[in-house]
């Protein structure tokens, strides 16, 4: 009884220590927010485990309360002010980014770029990278983009055939998969040659509490990582789907290092594994964690925005006119694609499209109006939607050239239907029992989330 109680006191005693620590003595104390986010992460942890996702709302009432800086954790401050953007972000070689265990806890990915905590290692790995996601060779793959452009026009042609709603996300995650599984690894499984668009592996993803484990409880997922697949699958039927696409991500990079593979591809991880690149870091795990994440980051969050832009030119008509104008005249033939230069030199096709959410730059925030970039050119050098400095998303050229052929392609064909009219002028769409909520950000999940029962971005397509 006597150690017990000794154990317990001391456990009390380290906890007070801590506490009075962290709000008193930490270099952090002298920053506002609550209380109970500077004595445990736990209170970040209760609002994405048990609230599902909610904290990065918890930090915006944070910042209404407090100001531009906040502590959201014991070790841990979170700034809204775009002065700072740059300060932070700077490019200046002396300038060192490590990667800290919350986000390295949501990935099971340790081989990727994105999950690569060192600064040097990581700057060595996105250097070998680099190369591909440049403009320039990013606009070589244009031939690519638009031929899946085209085989999701094939498909949308036979949705309106059925006459039924169809639910536009699948589609488009389908989509922006096909192209980065194209230049990364070359021909495969085409997820829009699938009767559903490939729906089981994306539903893998499906955004769910379980992706925060590994930043609130890194031990717990650390041991469901390592679990014997049989009993995996048996907790998680749905990680079966994503154990299989790992080992054809693994079979696919083996089957590239034959001799006869390596000579003759022309994809991002032939000439990786051409490249003169230490071996231990051509090593089969490691490229599969690489390509998970060039695959899986290159599709979601690309066909989120496309479903977002979609769901804002159908419920805005006028916005709509707007764009087709400008596509016309650039684009006389629906079935011929402009070069990239031609698309982004449109008015409303700039980069800083995405708005962000502060509203001391971004009146209204929360309004699609792209029109505010014309207004003010300016906006565009807060744009943060792919983060900045050295770990900037490394496939923001991509994402956008595909955006822009997408939205061009689709929207130069099909137009708002209107329904007060007997006959339509054109091919159209017509939203089917969807709201904005169900394009917009309701929960973080490493990708966002929608809120529990959204069916996503459904349409009815005519013909």
């Amino acid at each position: 009884m006597g150690y017990l109680v000794l154990v317990a006191t001391a456990a009390v005693t380290y906890s007070v220590v801590v506490c009075v620590y962290r709000l008193y003595f930490s270099p952090l104390a002298k920053f506002p927010g609550p209380k109970i986010a500077a004595i445990t992460s736990w209170y970040n942890g209760y609002h994405d485990l048990v609230s599902g996702g909610q904290y990065i709302w918890v930090i915006e009432e944070m910042h209404c309360k407090y100001g531009p800086i906040v502590r959201t954790r014991p070790d841990t401050i979170h700034v809204n002010d775009p002065a700072f953007i740059e300060k932070l972000y700077s490019q200046s070689p002396k300038h060192r980014r490590e990667r800290h265990s919350t986000i390295l806890g949501t990935m099971r990915a340790d081989g990727s770029i994105l999950a690569t905590k060192d600064h040097d290692l990581h700057r060595r790995r996105r250097a070998v990278l680099n190369p591909f996601f440049s403009s320039q060779n990013v606009r070589r793959l244009s031939p690519v983009i638009n031929g899946i452009l085209f085989n999701l026009l094939r498909r949308m042609e036979g949705w309106a055939k059925a006459a039924q709603p169809v639910k536009l996300n699948s589609a488009y995650r389908a989509a922006t998969k096909d192209v980065i599984q194209a230049y990364a690894l070359g021909d495969g499984e085409m997820c829009l040659d699938m009767e559903d668009c490939n729906a089981a592996f994306f539903d893998v993803f499906t955004p769910q509490r379980v992706c925060h484990l590994g930043t609130h409880a890194f031990w717990l997922a650390y041991l469901m990582a390592n679990l014997p697949p049989v009993i995996m699958t048996t907790l998680l039927p749905r990680v079966g789907v994503f154990a299989t696409f790992m080992i054809n991500l693994s079979a696919e990079i083996d089957q590239i290092k034959r001799a006869d593979k390596l000579l003759e591809g022309k994809t991002i991880f032939h000439e990786i594994l051409r490249s003169d690149i230490p071996s231990s870091e051509k090593e089969t795990p490691r490229l599969a964690d690489e390509a998970m994440v060039l695959v899986i980051a290159g599709s979601e969050t690309t066909a989120s925005t496309l479903a977002a832009i979609t769901y804002h030119l159908l419920a805005d008509p006028s916005l709509m006119a707007r764009l087709r104008v400008e596509l016309e005249r650039v684009m006389p033939d629906v079935n011929e694609i402009p070069d990239p230069s031609t698309l982004n030199g449109l008015p409303r096709w700039n980069d800083g499209t995405l708005v962000n959410r502060n509203p001391d730059l971004y009146p209204n925030p929360l309004e699609f109006r792209p029109d505010r970039y014309i207004e003010n050119p300016g906006l565009a050098a807060y744009q943060f939607a792919f983060s900045k400095g050295t770990r900037q998303c490394i496939g923001i050229n991509l994402a956008y050239q595909e955006l822009q052929t997408f939205v061009a392609g689709i929207f130069r064909k099909y137009d708002v239907y209107d329904g007060s009219k007997a006959k339509q002028s054109g091919p159209t769409m017509e939203m089917y029992k969807t709201k904005e909520e169900d394009v917009a950000i309701y929960s973080d999940y490493v990708t966002f989330g929608q809120y529990p029962g959204s069916q996503g971005l459904r349409v009815i397509i005519r013909e």
